[in-house]
């Protein structure tokens, strides 16, 4: 499957309809998974977590490929992205990364970060979505570590629509794959000018001092218990490679 990078991420839905389906891949349920569902007033990390358990309950043809989560350095989860047609910057706009220890491969602690810009082309009838970003790329993380700027989806961040169900062979390794689930209606979701940033004031808040987006994704800290559900979960959505012959595919 030929991956091509784009500023518009005409994105796979994360947990219906997908805009790219694995050849032979059954067509999507009419029915959602049981999974508990997380509210508006849900924590962050409970709300990230559930977007995680949400897409593994789905049908294998409806999952990110087992070997993409594998590969991943790091995994954002933003549980709602998008409000009324807008990217938000207020608590929906709000997510979760975390990235794998280069040598063990555990997931470390969780960092949050925003999504903001003016607006996005939407379909009507949109009013919120979820989305998932694997990166794939040491520079994507580099990037991200950083924390010192927002960084431009499309310029800064080069974003890729991911493939769904089995097994993805990727001809080039994308830098960043991107998946969302809207609610009700499937729109393709161009945010050309969308910037996602470390949130010092927010994770300050989680960990009780001052603390760099380099310090919580590449260091050695431990999840704060307002974090730990998201990097517990994460741990089990997205194990490490070595472990994932024993986890659902």
């Amino acid at each position: 499957m030929r991956m091509r990078p784009t500023l518009t991420i005409a994105l796979a839905l994360l947990l219906g309809l997908s805009t790219v389906v694995a050849p032979g891949a059954a067509a999507p349920s009419q029915h959602e998974p049981a999974v508990p569902q997380a509210d508006e007033d849900t924590p962050l990390a409970a709300r990230a977590a559930a977007v995680l358990e949400r897409q593994l309950a789905e049908h294998p043809n409806r999952r990110i490929p087992r070997n993409l989560r594998e590969k991943a350095l790091c995994v954002g989860v933003f549980p709602s992205v998008v409000k009324a047609g807008f990217i938000v910057a207020a608590r929906r706009g709000h997510g979760l990364v975390s990235c794998r220890d280069a040598e063990t491969g555990a997931w470390g602690a969780p960092a949050v970060f925003t999504v903001s810009a003016a607006s996005v082309g939407l379909q009507a009838g949109i009013q919120s979505a979820s989305a998932i970003l694997l990166f794939m790329k040491e520079e994507a993380v580099e990037k991200i570590a950083t924390g010192e700027k927002k960084l431009a989806v499309g310029a800064d961040l080069n974003v890729t629509a991911g493939p769904v169900g089995g097994t993805a062979t990727l001809d080039t390794q994308p830098a960043v794959l991107s998946y969302v689930r809207t609610k009700g209606l499937f729109a393709g979701l161009n945010i050309e000018g969308a910037r996602m940033g470390f949130a010092p004031k927010i994770n300050a808040e989680h960990y009780g001092a001052e603390v760099s987006a380099r310090e919580i994704l590449l260091g050695s800290r431990s999840a704060p218990a307002s974090l730990a559900v998201f990097q517990q979960t994460l741990a089990s959505y997205a194990a490490k490679p070595d472990a994932a012959s024993s986890m659902a595919q």
